[in-house]
């Protein structure tokens, strides 16, 4: 199936398609961010507090039981709380990108496309790639996508928006995509390209690793006390800086 699979920059015409891959990658898609957190926090608060409730309740008429009960029923509730705000954290997070990123493409990774004739030569480095399955046929669908941003100031370019279609993920796609954004990179000067993503994206991690990308650093962040993730930044040398 990835034999059958090419990439090239952005379209306006991809608009759609993009914003469709974006939002299930965060949100509504099998094996997304949202969909990992929730299995996350089901594990570590939602079924120890579970375990806690039950037993309580069937000694509920004595003291003890009647404290295990509270206490495993707050838990129960604190992680319908944790859930439920990080589904509306995810939901802002995908319209904020889809307004500040994915909606302006053109001018947020700098470079210009046409109706699919050519392509205009970038002042910077940035650009957006899609995979497309079987293009340039009646049946053609993209399937994947990534973008490049780069920071002159630091001569640095950061991999971002790397999303593949559920239905066709293990299959070369996705490296298909940072091969080709890499390649680019480097074709223009780009020393180091960074990337950013979490312990909710374990495909991600280990993909990533494959691909030659190397842990610069971890942060924890923590949505309530005790309940940490953590965040990981992967940076991979593409040159030796004079």
């Amino acid at each position: 199936m990835a034999a059958s699979v090419s990439c090239r920059l952005y379209q306006q015409s991809d608009y759609a398609a993009v914003v469709r891959l974006f939002t299930r990658a965060n949100y509504g898609g099998r094996g997304s961010l949202f969909e990992v957190a929730f299995h996350y926090f089901c594990a570590r608060s939602f079924l120890p507090s579970l375990a806690l409730a039950l037993p309580g309740y069937f000694f509920r008429t004595r003291t003890f039981g009647k404290i295990v009960f509270t206490l495993g029923c707050v838990g129960i509730i604190t992680t319908v709380f944790l859930v439920s705000f990080l589904r509306w954290l995810l939901y802002r997070h995908v319209c904020n990108g889809v307004a500040t990123d994915i909606g302006v493409i053109a001018s947020r990774y700098h470079h210009t496309c046409s109706s699919g004739v050519g392509t205009v030569e970038a002042a910077t480095p940035s650009g957006f790639w899609v995979a497309v399955l079987n293009a340039g046929t009646e049946s053609e669908k993209v399937v994947g996508s990534v973008g490049l941003e780069y920071n002159s100031e630091t001569e640095i370019g950061n991999l971002r928006r790397l999303a593949v279609d559920e239905e066709f993920r293990q299959l070369g796609i996705g490296r298909r995509l940072v091969d080709t954004l890499l390649e680019h990179a480097a074709q223009r000067g780009v020393c180091t390209v960074t990337l950013e993503t979490s312990q909710f994206q374990p495909a991600a991690v280990a993909f990533y690793s494959r691909c030659g990308f190397e842990v610069e650093r971890v942060i924890l962040k923590a949505l309530i006390p005790g309940l940490e993730f953590r965040i990981y930044h992967y940076r991979k040398v593409l040159k030796s800086v004079d």
